[in-house]
C-alpha cells in the first residue's frame, strides 16, 4: 500500500539510502531541519530529527549508516548542504543523541548555492572519509572528513570526540567551466567520481591519480571522459540565454559506462 508522511514544513529535498544494510531509510529535509524517516510496509517512523537551521540544498548517505532493523547497533550518518553553502554531518547511533557538525563555509568552502553531494565510492574505509560537493560555483570539492590531527587535538581525551572542537575538514579542489549540478560515485570503485554540469556535459573525474605523473593542465580538470549533449552545445556556441541543466548516475549493479 501507499504511505504518506505529512512533514511540518515545506520539503527542500528527499534521499533515499541505498546501503544493503540500510535500504528502509529515508532523509527528508524542511526549512530548517532533516528528518531520517524509517519506512516498513504499513507505516513510515521518525528515527531521527537534526536542525539544521537553513534551507537544505542538497543530502548524501554515508556507506557507514546500518539500520536498526538490521543491527541493535545501529548507525545513521549523512552529510548535508545549506543555503548559506555550509556543510553539517549528522550522526546519530543507539547509543545517544542526534549530533550536528557543521563545516565548510565561509573562506574555506563553496561559494554558490551547493547543488549535490556524493561520498566516496568503493568498499574500503575511505568509502566513509571522502565527500564529494559540486556548486554553481563551478568547483568539485572532496572533502576529508577524518584530516591528520594536529598535536593538541590527540591530547584531548575521549569524551571529546563528538564535539564539534574536532580537527576541520580540508578540501581538494577540481575547477570546472560551467556550474556544476549532480555528481554521483560508485561502491566499484574510490577513484572516479561522475559529474555533470549546467550546459549538458557529464564528466568521469579521477580525483586520485598522482599529480607528479600528469600535465598540469590536465592533472586541474582530471576528466578521463566527457559527453556533451549536442543541443546545449549548439545553445553554447550561439550564445544563447538558454540555461540548461544536467544530471548523472551510476547503475549500481555495473561499473560500466
Amino acid at each position: 500500500m501507499d504511505l504518506e508522511h505529512h512533514h511540518s514544513t515545506r520539503v527542500d529535498a528527499v534521499r533515499a539510502c541505498y546501503n544493503d544494510d540500510a535500504t528502509d531509510l529515508l532523509a527528508v529535509a524542511g526549512e530548517h531541519s532533516v528528518d531520517v524517516l524509517i519506512i516498513s510496509d504499513s507505516d513510515c517512523q521518525t528515527l531521527a530529527s537534526f536542525y539544521i537551521g537553513a534551507r537544505t540544498t542538497a543530502l548524501a548517505w554515508s556507506p557507514l549508516t546500518v539500520s536498526p532493523t538490521v543491527s541493535d547497533n545501529w548507525h545513521i550518518e549523512l552529510a548535508v548542504a545549506d543555503a548559506d553553502f555550509g556543510l553539517h554531518l549528522l550522526r546519530k547511533s543507539f547509543q545517544g543523541d542526534e549530533t550536528t557538525f557543521p563545516f565548510g563555509g565561509g573562506l574555506t568552502g563553496h561559494h554558490g548555492k551547493i547543488n549535490d553531494m556524493a561520498f566516496c565510492g568503493g568498499r574500503g574505509e575511505d568509502s566513509s572519509r571522502y565527500l564529494a560537493t559540486v556548486s554553481d560555483d563551478k568547483m568539485l570539492m572532496v572533502w576529508d572528513l577524518q584530516p591528520p590531527a594536529d598535536p593538541p587535538f590527540r591530547e584531548r581525551s575521549a569524551e571529546n570526540e563528538d564535539r564539534n572542537d574536532r580537527p576541520r575538514p580540508t578540501a581538494y579542489v577540481i575547477a570546472f567551466p560551467n556550474p556544476l549540478t549532480t555528481v554521483n560515485s560508485h561502491p566499484s570503485t574510490s577513484k572516479e567520481f561522475l559529474v555533470s554540469d549546467c550546459r549538458g556535459s557529464i564528466f568521469l573525474t579521477d580525483w586520485r591519480s598522482d599529480p607528479q605523473e600528469m600535465d598540469q593542465d590536465v592533472w586541474r580538470h582530471s576528466s578521463l571522459l566527457e559527453l556533451v549533449e549536442p543541443s546545449a552545445l549548439y545553445e553554447h556556441i550561439m550564445d544563447s540565454p538558454t540555461r540548461w541543466s544536467a544530471s548523472v548516475a551510476w547503475r549500481r549493479d555495473t561499473s560500466d559506462m
